[in-house]
């Protein structure tokens, strides 16, 4: 990780940024947080740092497994990843419909933004926000579907969204012949059934946590896409969102806005196992505090 944040901050330096601006930077891309030194993100820099941002996207939405295999020369291993596959094929497909769908959007910035949008870094190179409704959906997917899992990245995650169509998939069918048998694999290895609920369990979690946070900026006063936009994109760590200003800045949010943003944004960094652990936890706790408290007062009226 720190390697590849000063590879990133020398190569920053190479094509002309300050030493500020490279710094800043090289920070804000390995780990997705998306923040720039400058109002308009990457809209004022030239060709040179996008192209080092877009590598630097990819590889922070990238498993450090599979970093750390190619360090070691496993090309086998990376090539058997399922879940490489699947994240740079999104990330080509959001290319080719971003730049396909968005009015005047260059190859490269097509390029920049869905892989912006893949990673959950939240970078920009233009008013992305003004798109048309389709590329903005595009987006949404790519935000809601996030980074591969064990990378800086946040989302739902590749490998846990892939495993959602094919469990939805084994159920259309099942619906369709109830006679069917169906198995859900993953790298062409079948999922235990156990595991299986845990995944779909963790998604569902993950769903309803977006739902309650576009429910909640909504009831703030956010328009209804803005705030199913924004919700999803604060829990997938990605930041910026539609409607509350240019490059989808949340700098016109009310402070009740900027209040119910507070927990969902922790949560979406910290993800929804830890939550759901941290949340039976204090439930643990208060119902040991009640059966504490009831023996209490039965030994005080026992005497």
């Amino acid at each position: 990780y720190v390697v590849i944040t000063a590879g990133l901050g020398l190569a920053y330096l190479a094509t002309g940024l300050g030493a500020e601006d490279s710094l800043v930077h090289a920070f804000t891309t390995i780990s997705t947080g998306g923040f720039s030194s400058h109002a308009d993100s990457f809209v004022g820099f030239g060709s040179g740092p996008r192209v080092v941002a877009t590598i630097g996207m990819i590889l922070g939405g990238t498993s450090f497994a599979v970093i750390w295999w190619a360090v070691k020369g496993s090309t086998r291993s990376i090539w058997r990843s399922t879940e490489l596959r699947l994240y740079l094929g999104l990330i080509a497909a959001g290319s080719v419909l971003v730049t396909l769908g968005g009015d005047g959007v260059s190859v490269g910035d097509g390029i920049f933004t869905a892989v912006s949008a893949a990673s959950t870094t939240g970078f920009a190179v233009g008013e992305w926000t003004l798109l048309a409704d389709s590329v903005l959906m595009v987006l949404l997917v790519l935000i809601g579907t996030g980074a591969m899992s064990s990378s800086a990245g946040g989302g739902l995650g590749v490998i846990r969204a892939w495993t959602l169509v094919g469990f939805a998939s084994r159920e259309l069918r099942r619906q369709l012949d109830t006679n069917s048998v169906v198995v859900v694999k993953q790298g062409g290895e079948p999922i235990d059934e156990h595991a299986l609920d845990r995944v779909t369990g963790y998604q569902i979690g993950h769903l309803a946590l977006c739902g309650v946070a576009a429910f909640l900026l909504a009831a703030s006063g956010l328009d209804l896409v803005g705030a199913v936009y924004t919700g999803m994109s604060v829990i997938s760590t990605h930041g910026p969102g539609v409607g509350p200003g240019a490059f989808g800045s949340l700098e016109s949010f009310s402070p009740v806005a900027r209040l119910v943003l507070v927990p969902f944004m922790l949560a979406g960094r910290l993800s929804i196992m830890p939550l759901l652990l941290a949340v039976s936890f204090a439930f643990n706790v208060e119902n040991d505090l009640a059966r504490l408290g009831r023996r209490i007062v039965r030994k005080v009226f026992a005497r």
